[in-house]
This record gives C-alpha cells, structure tokens and sequence, in this order.
C-alpha cells in the first residue's frame, strides 16, 4: 500500500482520507494524516488503520456488458438549425461541422430509423430523444412521429419496451399547446438556462440579441406546472466566474427553482470560446464547494424535497455504493441526423470518421467495428485514468468528448476531469461531517434514498 492508495484532504480542521481501493471513508487524527502526506507507514497507529482497511474488500472493476438486444437510446437530430446564438456551442447553433445546408427531419426518416433500430434490437427502445439545434423548430413533424410510434409500434407490439421519450430544448419556443402534447405523452424536457438574467444572457440570447430568459421566466406558468417532469441543464461558464461572490450560487439555484424542476445538472463548459472557457480554477472551486454544500443541505433538512442535482446524487450515490463506472453506454445508443446518417451518439456528429452509416445501409461492417471499439474502450485504457483518485466513481470521462478535443477516445478533457475532482472532494468531505453526527446521518441516508429513486436505482446506500 502507498500514498497512491489515499486521496487526503484538510478542512476546517478536519482530517478526511479517502482510501482508493475500498472507497472508504475516514477521519483521521493530524498524526495519522501527516504520517500519511509523508508516506511514512511506521507510525504504529498508521499500522493499525493499514491493517484494517486490507481487510476490507476492494472495488471490483470490469470492462462494458455486451451489447444486449434492448437499445439504450435513439436521440434524434431533430433540427439543424437554432433561435439562439450561444457562445459557447459545440455544435455551432446546430450546424455541425459548419454546414450551410441545414435541415429538419422529415417524418419518413424517423419512421425509418425506428425500424433500423428494432431490426438490430427486437426487444425494443428503452427511450427516444430529440436534440438538435432546437428540436420545437421542427415540433410539428415530432407530434406526427410520437403518435406513430405510440400507434404503430407500441400499441401493435405489447411485448417491446415501453419507450420513455425525452426533450432537450432552450424553452424560447414553447407555449400552452407545446407544453400540453409534452405532458399529454409523458415526454420529459431537458430545458438549457445557465442561472439568473445576467448571467444567462451573456452567453445565451436570440439570433435578434434579446434575452432568452426573460422569454422563459414570461412562460413561468407553463414551465411550473407539477405534471411536467422537467430538468434544467446549467452550463458553468465564465460569466459565472465573473459574477460570483461568496453565497451567490445559493440565489442562482433558487432562481431556477422557480422553474419547478425535478433535476438539475451544472456542468462546466467546454469551449475554446475566449468569452465563456474557463480559466480561474480557484473561484470554479469555490462554486463547486457551494453546490455541494447546497444540496446536501437540502437533502439532510428537507424531508419532502422533489428536487435535486443529479450530479451531486450520482456521484454521491456511486461514492456510497462503492460502485465502479466503466464507461457510458454509447456502445449501446444511436444517433440519426436529419439525412439519415448514424452515429454513436450526439457527441461524435462532428467526426465523420465514427459516422457509423445510414438507415439505408443493409450491412453493419462499419458500424459494428465502431461499436466493438467503443464497447472495448474504458477507463483502464487511459492513461490521465489510471493513477487518478476518482477513477472508480467518475462519471465525467466522455468519449465523443474526448475524440472532439483530444483527437482519439483515450484523450482527457481537463476541465471535465478538474470538475469531477471538485465536486468529489467536497462531497467527501461532507460525508465525513456526517459520520460524526449519527443522527443526521440517519436522517441523511432515508430522505437520499428516497430522493435517488429518480436515478432508477433499487439499492439503498448507507453512510458508513
């Protein structure tokens, strides 16, 4: 065993070893901690905690299940084009790789894709998105093809998964009869706002240069109503830096709150736009520190909470469940754009050389090579991964991330990795507090199992 073995943190005073291996949790005295940054191990109390944590069993790791005969997601390119004008787009305003001609998806392409999809996968689609762009561009042509599908496939084949649908969209388009059909065919909205008017704005407004969240916060009935699952993605930009002071993220949660979502994702950007990238790592830290702090917060003292930040419970969840993530499922999901062409997913529509065919090719050479290489590909293989303290339990590492900006799938995205490391080491932390205080440890545990049902998880976790 070597200090390789131990992440060691120091916070007001506390002493926190996270112990790699088994995913423990410990605090520790100044002795022990010190003993420990020096990787001096003859410390007899040194011994005796080394002695105890080889008796715990280790994380097991492995490589990806095999492809299975359900299929984890078909997201749709919906629409090529967009209202807005982000800064810090990856797939510039929908117009991946720079195209000028742009299209929407007709409905024969998506009827054709679905049986494509239920040809490779006969037990059917665990859920279907729609992207883009703006997918409400193209609203109209996604009505026609949710009613077919939930006619000519799901109520003609009681035996096929019942597909979940779901929506990512900026919100600006929406109105009573869209939000109506959203609920009405219990498909899920993921609705992109980075936080309050001034900072959303500096990155997100209209082709026109209006605001984008005061049309959003004009619509606050309709993105509020309670039979509406609604989750709200944040992009952490620089802009957030620039407007951050010690407990301001507390007032850009609750703004959003107003929206009445389910889940929240805070994500850091990635960009080379000079505008949004970030570059301060101190004060992205500290709002790290104040998410974390917020929603665990929220978790111990609010029994009936409906809402949270899926990042924080899922990497909370993996932490406390001593839980491996090999990888994503992208071996496991499918991708179609407007033309018809496939790929792995949303991430690699920018590389042509993972587009994997098209719906009308009736060989699969290409794809299943594509397939097998992603399927193979996992955290063992790379090599920021494999001396990192949150290998075992991070789930930031993206391929089509990775091929994007590195140029191979092994590569790392470091903002991603410095976020991940971020939102661990505050989650420890916090954890630890707990340990000392059995009682909010137990109030903690039961409302965090309650509130990660939303994960689909079925095993309780508990704070050792």
């Amino acid at each position: 065993m070597n200090i390789g073995d131990f992440y060691l943190t120091k916070t007001n005073k506390l002493n926190v070893i996270y112990h790699i291996p088994s995913g423990n949790i410990c605090k520790v005295s100044d002795e022990i901690f010190d003993c420990l940054k020096r990787n001096d191990y003859d410390n007899q109390e040194v011994i005796k905690l080394l002695s105890a944590l080889n008796e715990l069993p280790v994380i097991k790791t492995g490589k990806n299940k095999p492809k299975s005969e359900l299929l984890n997601n078909v997201l749709f390119i919906s629409s090529e084009n967009c209202n807005l004008r982000c800064k810090y787009c990856f797939v510039e305003h929908g117009r991946y790789n720079g195209k000028t001609d742009t299209k929407n998806m007709d409905l024969e392409t998506y009827i054709d894709s679905i049986r494509y999809a239920l040809h490779r996968y006969p037990k059917g689609i665990k859920s279907i998105g729609f992207f883009g762009g703006e997918p409400l561009l193209n609203f109209d042509t996604i009505k026609e093809f949710v009613l077919w599908y939930e006619e000519s496939v799901l109520n003609k084949n009681k035996d096929l998964y019942r597909t979940k649908f779901g929506i990512v969209t900026n919100g600006t388009l929406a109105n009573a009869d869209v939000i109506n059909f959203l609920i009405e065919h219990d498909i899920a909205v993921t609705l992109s706002i980075d936080g309050p008017k001034d900072v959303n704005d500096s990155a997100r407004v209209m082709v026109n240069g209006e605001s984008s969240y005061d049309i959003i916060f004009n619509n606050l009935d309709l993105w509020s109503n309670d039979k509406l699952t609604l989750g709200i993605e944040a992009t952490i930009n620089n802009y957030h830096i620039k407007n951050y002071r010690p407990g301001i993220v507390k007032d850009w949660i609750d703004n959003l709150r107003k929206l009445n979502f389910n889940d929240l994702a805070m994500f850091t950007v990635v960009t080379d736009n000079e505008d949004t990238k970030i570059t301060d790592a101190i004060t992205l830290g500290k709002i790290y520190n104040e998410v974390v702090d917020y929603w665990f917060d929220k978790i111990l003292n609010e029994d009936d909470l409906k809402c949270v930040d899926t990042f924080v419970l899922g990497m909370t969840n993996n932490i406390l469940l001593k839980r491996y993530v090999s990888s994503c499922s992208v071996y496991n999901s499918l991708t179609v754009d407007p033309c018809g062409k496939t790929f792995p997913c949303q991430m690699f529509c920018q590389s042509g050389s993972y587009c994997m065919g098209s719906i009308q090719d009736q060989t699969d050479t290409k794809r299943d090579k594509i397939i097998e290489e992603l399927m193979l590909t996992d955290r063992n293989d790379v090599k920021d991964c494999k001396d990192c303290w949150v290998r075992n339990f991070c789930t930031t590492w993206c391929k089509g991330n990775s091929q994007n900006s590195g140029g191979n799938l092994t590569s790392t995205v470091r903002i991603q990795c410095l976020q991940t490391k971020l939102i661990a080491e505050r989650i420890i932390y916090n954890l630890a507090l707990l340990l000392s205080d059995p009682e909010k440890m137990a109030r903690f545990t039961r409302n965090f199992n309650r509130l990660k049902d939303s994960l689909g998880e079925k095993q309780d976790a508990s704070i050792y």
